[in-house]
């Protein structure tokens, strides 16, 4: 038990500091990356999101980035080419609050 509250101290530590490990920091820089990417002409959403989970997402959260990727790609670029704003997408997918 007292393992599980030192992880979770971490967890909510690390948000406060390190935004990006947190799934709503993680989404918009997953968003934003997948918006840079698709505005250079640069080809398949899905590809490229998959591509920033193994490369640039955080290690604890690589499996919450597949998901995404898996469950949330076609949104995210469906709201991209509605000019919506990253955390705005995030939000709209509910990884990040208003």
């Amino acid at each position: 038990m007292r393992l599980l509250l030192v992880f979770l101290a971490v967890i909510v530590l690390a948000e406060a500091v390190l935004p990006s490990l947190s799934p709503c920091g993680m989404c918009q820089d997953l968003v934003g990356y997948l918006k840079g990417k698709l505005e250079g002409g640069v080809g398949d959403a899905r590809k490229i999101a998959t591509e920033f989970c193994a490369k640039k997402a955080p290690f604890i959260l690589q499996g919450a980035c597949k998901s995404l990727v898996e469950d949330s790609t076609s949104r995210i670029v469906a709201l991209l080419k509605e000019k919506a704003d990253v955390k705005g997408i995030c939000t709209k997918i509910k990884l990040c609050k208003n």
